[in-house]
């Protein structure tokens, strides 16, 4: 797609600054009529004040180049899902991927982001620590995912926010309720708020 650009160029004019300077001419006569006489007569003629008048003007010219994001060819998108389809979290684990294949069907059929396909590569981490990890690292250092999804149980998303961190790479947390997933204060990490569920079935019971 070709691409956008914009250009802006402009002149800017500086408030325009007066300098007045006021100059009066005053021209004072002393006339004397005789040596002793009482009476004295003073004449003052004051000139007409002349004003000097200096104006200061200053011309910026910018000129800025925007270029839209969308020119910008990224290919797909891929998002690495470190998925838990066996193990204790199986049956919550194969509902979480089907629910994000029909998320990332929806986008690409609209599109996708800024014309690009998301494509989603899903792993079975069994809801094992060190399974998890191999395969947060195989998402980003090989197939070099944008954003890696995962942690239904509380121990693995534990695990992968540390591996986020230090790879510097967006990390979705997709269920884990354990306080320690932020307690460091990640700032790669994002996590979606199932678990206030309860407490709103708590409070509305007619949820």
């Amino acid at each position: 797609m070709a691409g956008v650009g914009a250009y802006y160029a402009g002149t800017l004019a500086a408030p325009v600054k007066e300098v007045v300077k006021e100059v009066t001419k005053t021209v004072t006569t002393t006339t004397t009529l005789a040596p002793g006489a009482p009476v004295t007569t003073t004449v003052t003629a004051t000139a007409p004040p002349t004003t000097i008048t200096k104006t200061v003007e200053r011309t910026i010219t910018t000129t800025a180049t925007i270029t839209s994001p969308s020119t910008i060819p990224l290919g797909p998108i891929k998002v690495g899902v470190v998925g838990e389809l066996t193990g204790p979290w199986a049956y919550s684990g194969s509902g979480h991927v089907e629910g994000l294949r029909f998320a990332v069907d929806e986008i690409n059929e609209g599109g996708g982001i800024l014309g690009n396909r998301i494509e989603l590569s899903v792993a079975d981490s069994k809801s094992d620590v060190n399974e998890a990890i191999t395969l947060f690292k195989r998402f980003v250092e090989v197939e070099k995912a944008s954003v890696v999804i995962g942690g239904l149980a509380s121990s693995v998303a534990i695990a992968l926010v540390e591996e986020a961190e230090k790879a510097k790479v967006p990390l979705i947390v997709s269920w884990a309720a354990s306080e320690k997933v932020h307690e460091k204060r990640p700032n790669y990490v994002f996590r979606s708020p199932v678990q206030l569920t309860p407490l709103l079935c708590k409070e509305s019971p007619s949820i």
